[in-house]
């Protein structure tokens, strides 16, 4: 599966198979192999996967989709009775599907030119780049790779950030898909940065490549609370680690979280990876 999900190109962050081990290991999936180039993956929906309201089992089809008479004719199947929604379905297949569909927006990832987040410049990033001075006037900031030397100092902040949120109420989050790739860093194909302030760790990112390695998906971003533009700096400094090949970073979708959605926009997005759905017990021919 992994050469697979590695070869595809459409950018979207569901589609790899770090993502789908990570969602596994907190929801259980069903993979099938639909066609050559073509799996069909079936999964519970809840509001937290996605920010909407989806109920019972979704299904993802990964890779090429079938043509809309194949595709009518999978969705018969048995197997997939229990499926009331099809999820993620990327912009270019919609005109030759069947079925009417809409954007799916809270769920659309958020694409960066990493240059932008590299280097912060014009009126549009001065609040971001100031709050990076900030941070690298009040602590020697050094960032160091994610791996077997920095890992204990990674799992340190994950902790924190835990233990915090959880102070004010939460349930942790993706506290246990981050620990689960720190643990699984190398099998999985991650890599990232930790970031330290005074030469203690205060924070880090883990993400994979995509789309041929143009693309940079930051799955998991944590810092430490109360640490001034501690997550500005992990950004920036992020941005500017990476290979140069990278040239698009993928910061994932919102969730419809409207305080999210706006600390996205604040960066200055260059595009969408659009993403479409479709509830299949409604679903109906399109007009012509």
């Amino acid at each position: 599966l992994e050469p697979f999900f590695r070869s595809l190109d459409d950018g979207i962050c569901e589609n790899s198979f770090a993502s789908l081990f990570l969602a596994g290991c907190v929801s259980p999936l069903e993979i099938s192999r639909a066609g050559e180039r073509c799996y069909l993956v079936r999964a519970s929906g809840t509001a937290a996967d996605s920010g909407q309201q989806d109920s019972g089992r979704f299904l993802r089809i990964a890779g090429d989709f079938p043509a809309a008479g194949q595709l009518q004719e999978l969705l018969r199947h048995p197997a997939l009775a229990g499926c009331g929604t099809l999820r993620d379905i990327p912009a270019a297949a919609v005109p030759g599907l069947p079925f009417r569909c809409e954007l799916d927006r809270d769920n659309c990832d958020y694409l960066y030119q990493r240059g932008d987040l590299a280097e912060l410049k014009g009126k549009a990033f001065h609040k971001k780049k100031n709050l990076v001075n900030q941070f690298c006037g009040s602590y020697t900031a050094a960032l160091k790779a994610l791996d077997a030397s920095t890992d204990a100092d990674a799992r340190h902040v994950l902790d924190m950030w835990t233990a915090r949120s959880q102070e004010q109420g939460g349930d942790g989050g993706d506290a246990k898909q981050c620990s689960l790739a720190l643990r699984y860093r190398e099998e999985l194909g991650l890599y990232g940065f930790v970031l330290y302030a005074d030469g203690s760790p205060v924070a880090f990112s883990l993400g994979e490549e995509l789309c041929g390695g143009t693309m940079f998906d930051c799955h998991f971003e944590k810092g430490v609370d109360g640490v001034h533009g501690v997550y500005q700096a992990i950004n920036y400094f992020t941005a500017r680690a990476l290979p140069e090949h990278v040239t698009l970073i993928n910061r994932e979708q919102d969730l419809g979280n409207a305080g999210l959605r706006q600390a996205k926009q604040t960066y200055r997005p260059c595009g969408m990876v659009e993403k479409f759905r479709c509830t299949l017990k409604e679903a109906a021919p399109q007009r012509m």
